[in-house]
């Protein structure tokens, strides 16, 4: 790496925060979802059958084991499977081929599925013999075997088909079924906050309680993870990973990721979780199935944690092995720009990251050490490659 001088700072104003619910109207929901002895008279039935525990033990040189562990727990949530997502000549699967018996709708397109999906069709397939389960996809990434728990305490294992980081859904299948009926996906742009609306998880982890989303927003992870739009609920629960959120129709709505201190807006301290909304699976559910992953080129990969500090891009820490590490970054460095464009936030940096190419892109990053102003040419990666260790193959 050789000195630069430093760039500019970004003139860019801030966006304008989403607006949220009060502050009071929050905590009173909250209060409610903790206190109302009825909150949960008006759940489905079939909408607790349908959540089932999930176990998870990663091969033995998991990189992500230092992070999340090797051994993993939280919920998994029992969805509609419709046929044509994963039946058509040239799908590529995870595991186990498909069964003979449903052969005849090799012909059938990840096209009519997504038209399915946005014609909001109730088509299940019911000679499938296995089980759809969605969760969060850090629970499931590189996992090595898979138990799912059922709610009558059957325990299955499953298969991890599917993951996708830029929305952090994981999804699983067993070779028999974990739920009578599943959920239907609900539609998450329409939930308004302070509905009442259900947290469900596996009964080790809680079981149900009540809900209300009380804030809309963007959320950055420090981890190279971004949504436009994620959905905070109160009150918070420690046990979250791989929750469902669903409405009074027993419809899901979106998937736990985290416990936050800050529900309500950032710079406001109201513990919560954030979900991830389910609209954002519809259009990837079927290609999930199909190749168990998005087929669009992947966003460029470095492998560093990110935090902000006084208008600063700091990194927090360096995956061993990654990219980033191989050209020297280090913790404590500050990442000031992405080529000649300044950073100021993590958001800006992800941004100027992912506009900067696909996976593979040499991507060229000024850093502050001290007093000198670095320069690094990172060859960046799919992610997905750098963890994934379950085989994808042709179908035969």
């Amino acid at each position: 790496m050789s000195d630069l001088s430093k760039p500019t700072a970004s003139t860019d104003a801030p966006p304008s925060p989403p607006a949220s619910v009060p502050l009071f109207l929050a905590s009173l929901a909250a209060w409610r979802a903790t206190n109302d002895a009825t909150a949960l008279r008006s759940l489905p039935e079939h909408a607790l059958d349908s959540i089932v525990k999930v176990s998870v033990r990663t091969i033995d040189d998991a990189r992500t084991g230092q992070t999340l562990g090797t051994e993993r727990e939280g919920t998994g949530i029992v969805i509609e499977a419709r046929h044509a997502a994963a039946r058509h000549s040239d799908a590529v699967v995870v595991g186990d081929t498909p069964d003979e018996a449903d052969d005849q709708y090799a012909e059938d397109t990840r096209a009519d599925a997504t038209d399915q999906y946005a014609s909001g069709e109730e088509e299940y397939d019911t000679r499938e013999p296995g089980t759809l389960i969605l969760t969060i996809g850090y629970l499931v990434i590189e996992a090595q075997s898979v138990l799912v728990m059922t709610r009558d305490n059957r325990v299955l294992p499953a298969t991890v088909i599917g993951f996708d980081h830029a929305t952090g859904f994981g999804l699983l299948r067993t070779g028999a079924r974990a739920a009578r009926r599943p959920l239907k996906l609900g539609d998450s742009s329409a939930v308004r906050e302070m509905q009442p609306l259900y947290f469900l998880a596996h009964e080790g982890a809680g079981g149900a309680s009540a809900a209300a989303i009380v804030s809309r927003r963007p959320f950055v992870g420090y981890w190279e993870y971004m949504l436009s739009e994620a959905l905070f609920t109160v009150p918070g629960r420690a046990e979250h990973s791989g929750a469902a959120l669903v409405d009074g129709e027993g419809r899901l709505i979106g998937v736990a990721s985290l416990w936050v201190g800050d529900a309500l807006d950032q710079g406001t301290a109201l513990p919560g979780n954030m979900f991830v909304p389910i609209d954002l699976l519809k259009p990837l559910l079927p290609d999930l199935i199909a190749h168990g992953r998005d087929p669009a080129p992947a966003r460029p990969w470095l492998g560093i944690y990110t935090a902000e500090h006084d208008s600063k891009v700091v990194v927090a820490h360096v995956m061993e092995r990654s990219p980033a590490q191989r050209v020297g970054i280090r913790e404590g460095d500050v990442i000031i720009a992405v080529a000649t464009e300044p950073v100021a936030t993590p958001r800006e940096f992800y941004e100027k990251l992912w506009a900067s190419g696909t996976a593979g892109t040499k991507v060229r990053l000024r850093v502050l050490r001290g007093r000198l102003v670095l320069d690094a040419l990172v060859s960046s990666i799919d992610r997905i490659e750098f963890f994934r260790p379950w085989t994808v193959r042709r179908a035969q």
